[in-house]
């Protein structure tokens, strides 16, 4: 089997802040376009930062999950980010985090992965073979992508003010616990 050794097409980045004591530095992490080495074989998608993060190869900073399709390989290589900025963190005692301090690695990662797993869906929308899969999974995989789409499209920039949506009459709202 070919292993990959060198990163490929760009296809998803974010910047985090690692906190040092007294130095703030941007942690860029960058996600490829999963492909095959093979014809036959699996995919393959590798992932960097800068600085880096991977002890593994001082020469290619480079990292890599397969998995039998490209969503899998896409999932499990968010893992190993995941895996990875976790050890940092707990290697280095520094601080991680995306968009705000508030946004630690622990409490943001989860919900960035998922907003990650449906942006890919919707990148890979030429490749996912949704008229082969199971009616339930389609229809789980269109959902999300549909969430995402929505997700994508509000303007966060924008000044005007979000419609008002309206109750339903036997709809509570958010549990305290959902508003944590």
């Amino acid at each position: 089997m070919i292993f990959p050794t060198e990163f490929g097409e760009l296809m998803l980045e974010r910047e985090y802040t690692w906190e040092k004591p007294g130095v703030k530095t941007p942690l860029i992490v960058q996600i490829d376009k999963p492909r095959r080495l093979e014809p036959d074989g699996p995919f393959f998608c590798c992932w960097r930062s800068t600085p880096t993060l991977l002890d593994l190869d001082p020469i290619s900073h480079v990292s890599y999950a397969c998995g039998e399709d490209s969503l899998q390989a896409q999932i499990l290589v968010l893992d190993l980010i995941k895996a990875h900025l976790q050890f940092a963190i707990k290697k280095t005692g520094d601080r991680i985090y995306w968009l705000t301090p508030e946004m630690d690695l622990i409490h943001c990662h989860d919900m960035s992965a998922r907003i990650a797993v449906a942006g890919i869906l919707i990148a890979s929308r030429d490749y996912l073979r949704l008229d082969a899969m199971p009616a339930e999974l389609r229809r789980d995989v269109e959902a999300t992508m549909d969430w995402a789409q929505r997700l994508m499209a509000q303007d966060k920039s924008s000044d005007q003010k979000p419609a008002k949506v309206k109750k339903a009459e036997n709809v509570k709202g958010p549990s305290a616990r959902q508003l944590d």
